[in-house]
């Protein structure tokens, strides 16, 4: 039985950032697109002008360089700012390149691991709804406003995280995020 499953379903290797990605901790519409921000599936400009379907392929926020997933998601100032922002609610530096991957590299506690993975993909789902909302809207949030929408969103999701076993100083530090 088991060998006609794996025939039907063709088994696939692990990738490699699957951990990042697929996190218990993290909100599930932030991880799908996330899954397509790491994947770089995203239907950004540069992809639609290959088409033909965008007349050009400058980015909707900034206007000045070709909107990738490396321009929108790590060198794009506006979200260089968000993401300085959260560096100080979370007490600690962040990278600039691969955040996702350095975060699980580093010999914190797992706890702190998947707090800081969770509000990463948060910034980068609501850098994207931010992009969006230039499309439709012509509007863009001041930085400081989407750290506050990043931190309503994942205060509910605190809560799930306070009901893990974790230690005293975990438990301080994400008190202290939303405070």
């Amino acid at each position: 039985m088991s060998s006609d499953y794996h025939w039907i379903r063709k088994i696939q290797p692990l990738v490699p950032w699957h951990l990042y990605i697929w996190n218990s901790w993290c909100i599930l519409k932030h991880q799908f697109i996330n899954w397509f921000i790491v994947r770089e599936a995203l239907m950004l400009k540069d992809k639609l002008f290959s088409f033909g379907i965008s007349p050009d392929s400058l980015c909707l926020l900034s206007g000045t360089a070709p909107e990738t997933h490396q321009h929108l998601f790590q060198h794009f100032q506006y979200t260089q700012q968000i993401l300085a922002r959260l560096e100080i609610k979370l007490h600690m530096k962040l990278t600039q390149t691969n955040v996702l991957h350095w975060i699980h590299s580093k010999p914190w506690s797992k706890t702190r691991k998947k707090v800081t993975n969770a509000m990463v993909q948060a910034l980068f789902y609501v850098v994207w709804l931010q992009r969006n909302r230039v499309r439709m809207e012509h509007a863009l949030m001041r930085p400081e406003i989407v750290l506050k929408e990043i931190l309503s969103l994942m205060r509910m999701q605190s809560m799930y995280w306070m009901k893990n076993c974790m230690t005293s100083r975990d438990e301080f530090w994400i008190k202290s995020i939303f405070t």
